[in-house]
């Protein structure tokens, strides 16, 4: 049978195309089939992923508010309640030379019941540099010392709060700088500061920190400073 009368044969046969093309090397390509989605197959995929993404998100915005909210409702209302009872430091002298003791008192405007309180003398230094075109800034703390720490039972005249917290007026402390400590200053690059902090723990918060800023001068500068307020020559305790 000719190749002519042979495919005047098959035209009448229900038979599938040939699905081939013209070949770069051969004569015919066959053609790769894929499998199609049919639109019904797409629409059941969706309705029955979309329902299990939006639960996995749910579930996951679930834990995730209930891991941060209370931590940062305890910063903010800790902030709020710091803010409605402001802190004011006083010293007997400044400004202060290394090695000089003094004495203070912190008084709180509108006292508020706290769980814990502790007034601590800290020094903070902070350095600036380039890293290829940012600025950086690290800060590190060189001295951290608690001078005063009270909790729940404070007994210096306060108010009884709720839980065992009690409403201080004021409290008073002593310190002292220590001898080899490092005046205070501020450089393009560097900078030192000294402080009084006040942390606070009101009910049900965290730890409000409040750094109040106090100078520490070399001993040539405060002396002459002293002198200057003074009208006359230095006096002893500056040069000490």
């Amino acid at each position: 049978m000719s190749r002519r009368r042979r495919h005047a044969a098959l035209e009448g046969l229900p038979l599938p195309e040939p699905g081939a093309a013209p070949g770069s090397t051969l004569a015919w390509r066959l053609e790769v089939r894929r499998t199609r989605w049919s639109i019904g197959a797409v629409v059941v995929l969706l309705l029955f992923l979309v329902p299990l993404l939006m639960l996995a998100v749910l579930l996951a915005a679930v834990t995730l508010v209930g891991l941060l909210i209370p931590h940062f409702r305890r910063k903010i209302v800790g902030r709020f309640r710091a803010a409605r009872s402001p802190v004011r430091v006083e010293l007997d002298r400044h400004p202060l030379v290394p090695g000089e003791a003094f004495a203070g008192t912190v008084l709180f405007k509108r006292p508020r019941p706290l769980e814990r309180l502790v007034v601590a003398l800290v020094c903070d230094e902070e350095v600036r540099y380039r890293q290829g075109t940012d600025t950086r800034t690290e800060e590190h703390r060189v001295h951290d010392e608690v001078l005063l720490e009270r909790g729940a039972a404070m007994d210096d005249g306060g108010v009884p709060g709720p839980a065992g917290a009690v409403a201080v007026p004021r409290v008073d402390f002593e310190a002292a700088l220590p001898a080899d400590a490092m005046h205070s200053f501020e450089a393009q690059h560097n900078e030192l500061r000294w402080a009084i902090e006040v942390r606070r723990t009101f009910p049900g918060t965290s730890e409000v920190k409040e750094p109040v800023a106090m100078q520490v001068y070399p001993f040539a500068v405060a002396e002459r400073l002293v002198a200057e307020m003074a009208g006359g020559a230095p006096s002893a305790g500056a040069a000490r």
